[in-house]
């Protein structure tokens, strides 16, 4: 499903216009955004939890070419989902 899609089902869903949905989606990604990057486990209860969760460097080896590469830590959101999340 495409965002756009997304806006016309809950538009459809809610009866309500697809500019006010649009805000609303806009407004609750914002808050997941600002919540992740203050470090916050964002818990939505029915659908899953949102986390960050920090990936140590590390040295890959190519075993074709017999270089390695040093990758640096990075931040990387994870999602677990809800056991009750109708799949």
């Amino acid at each position: 499903m495409t965002y756009n899609e997304l806006i016309k089902n809950i538009a459809l869903e809610m009866n309500l216009p697809q500019l006010e949905v649009k805000g609303l989606l806009k407004a609750f990604t914002d808050t997941v955004s600002e919540s992740l990057n203050d470090g916050s486990v964002m818990d939505l209860p029915d659908f899953g939890t949102f986390s960050v969760e920090k990936i140590d460097e590390k040295i890959d080896f190519n075993p074709k070419t017999g270089t390695k590469t040093l990758y640096p830590p990075k931040l990387v959101v994870k999602y677990e989902v809800s056991e009750n999340l109708n799949l």
